[in-house]
């Protein structure tokens, strides 16, 4: 994975997911019934923003790593 678009993305997606989550239950409110929904929402932002975080770090990584492979390829 060479960009970190998709980890932008992902990321914005589960941010979205947490704060829809937040505002459900903090400031509507919520039926008990409406619970597990609720915790889906919520968990699955935090692992969408979590996974997102991983892509866009490991795209970081990869870039700095091909960086300095063309610079020892330079010096040879």
């Amino acid at each position: 994975m060479s960009s970190p678009i998709p980890g932008y993305l992902v990321c914005g997606i589960g941010l979205v997911l947490l704060a829809i989550a937040f505002v459900w239950g903090v400031v509507i409110g919520y039926y008990p019934k409406d619970l597990p929904l609720l915790a889906v929402t919520g968990l699955g932002g935090a692992g969408l923003a979590l996974l997102g975080q991983r892509m866009f770090q490991a795209a970081q990584r990869q870039a700095a790593e091909k960086e300095i492979a063309d610079r020892e390829m330079k010096e040879l």
